[in-house]
């Protein structure tokens, strides 16, 4: 997960987010694991207790959009418009339900060349990853979900970005809201307004969420409520400028989110001393270093 650092870690490359580049990657693995990547996987060559995956990229990429899992790993294959390759891959562990999530990729893939136009690249897919790291990348041709991150809102953002965060591309970091905010306009037409996909109704995105429910009920955590829960506050603890919700629900003095419609900002934000970074102004458009990825 390269974004906004990360990938220069693990190959040496420029990592600015305007060096696009293709990209030929060779990687040779033990027997039995396999090797999901960017563009396609031309061959695989077998020496015996080794295997060599070739992958080739057609277009240019962004270092920090380039992907590599290497796992024993499941693959399912299916067609997109105009015989677009659609190929998925799944950690042993990924359940079937979670893999459904990945179904409807040929029909989101339609209903966007509608929206935007035909799909920029040679082919689509994603992989997800036996981690529970709470995140998903928009890594290009083929997008990486961690094995909490596979709701089907979360597989529309990412096909979303192929267009408008890997086709157009950034100049500047400072320039990544617009990456997201392009992909959350029409995630949010294509959850809430377009059946075409199969998608209308399912699992929408928070602002969709908001728009049809003026108060949403607080809702106990489930076994998996609990473990996404975890992994954000996981996350939180590592990237600078964020707090965990809990965190911030507890210097509030309430117990559920729910709670905080009956409290004014006015009495609210004084009760956070200081402030922190995650709730302090930001200047949209150069959110500085430690705020590209605040809401």
């Amino acid at each position: 997960m390269g974004e906004p650092s990360g990938a220069e870690t693990w190959y040496p490359v420029n990592g600015h987010p305007s060096d696009k580049a293709t990209y030929t990657l060779r990687i040779t693995v033990p027997k039995p694991y396999d090797v999901a990547s960017s563009g396609r996987l031309l061959r695989i060559t077998d020496d015996g207790d080794r295997r060599t995956f070739l992958w080739e990229t057609r277009d240019p990429v962004a270092s920090y959009l380039v992907a590599l899992h290497i796992a024993d790993l499941d693959e399912t294959t299916a067609v997109g418009p105009r015989g677009l390759p659609i190929r998925n891959y799944f950690a042993h562990a990924i359940s079937a339900s979670d893999r459904a999530s990945f179904d409807r990729l040929p029909a989101m893939i339609a209903y966007f060349e509608s929206a935007f136009g035909p799909y920029p690249f040679e082919a689509y897919g994603a992989t997800v990853v036996d981690e529970a790291f709470g995140a998903a990348l928009e890594t290009q041709t083929m997008s990486t979900h961690s094995r909490d991150a596979v709701a089907e809102s979360v597989v529309v953002h990412e096909l979303a970005h192929q267009w408008f965060g890997d086709s157009v591309g950034l100049e500047r970091w400072q320039d990544i809201w617009l990456n997201e905010g392009f992909r959350n306009v029409r995630g949010v037409a294509l959850d809430g307004a377009h059946p075409r996909c199969g998608c209308a109704g399912r699992d929408p995105p928070p602002m969709v969420r908001r728009a049809r429910r003026a108060r949403p009920a607080a809702r106990p955590l489930d076994a998996d409520g609990d473990e996404r829960a975890r992994a954000h506050q996981r996350g939180a603890r590592r990237l600078p400028g964020l707090i965990s919700r809990q965190e911030a629900l507890s210097a509030l003095g309430v117990a559920a989110a729910a709670e905080l419609e009956h409290i004014p900002a006015s009495e609210a934000l004084p009760q956070l001393r200081p402030p922190p970074r995650a709730l302090q102004p930001v200047t949209v458009g150069d959110p500085g270093p430690d705020g590209l990825f605040r809401g």
